[in-house]
């Protein structure tokens, strides 16, 4: 695993919406323990996982971004910046 404090933040923010209740209720705990908070480039960071080749984790990254979305739904910004990188990302997918 990567050592870097935000890809670290990152995993733990995704696994909080894995499809299994025993590792989001994990996910959760460690999230509330270490006291961890979202940071403002995550959004852009979770497009990797979106696009992520093992189901499970592109399902647990898409519930993150739209919580995350929601959360942070006052930066229309950012949420315009990360609409326009799914849109783009998905056309590409589209196209091969």
């Amino acid at each position: 695993m990567k050592e870097n404090p935000i890809f670290q933040v990152r995993q733990v923010w995704v696994t909080r919406f894995d499809p299994l209740d025993e590792n989001k209720e994990l996910s959760n705990r460690l999230w509330t323990s270490a006291e961890l908070e979202t940071y403002p480039e995550l959004s852009s960071h979770l497009l990797e996982d979106i696009v992520h080749p093992i189901e499970c984790v592109r399902y647990a990254a898409a519930a993150s971004m739209a919580q995350l979305i929601e959360d942070k739904g006052r930066d229309a910004d950012q949420i315009d910046v990360v609409l326009t990188c799914l849109l783009k990302t998905y056309r590409e997918k589209l196209e091969r």
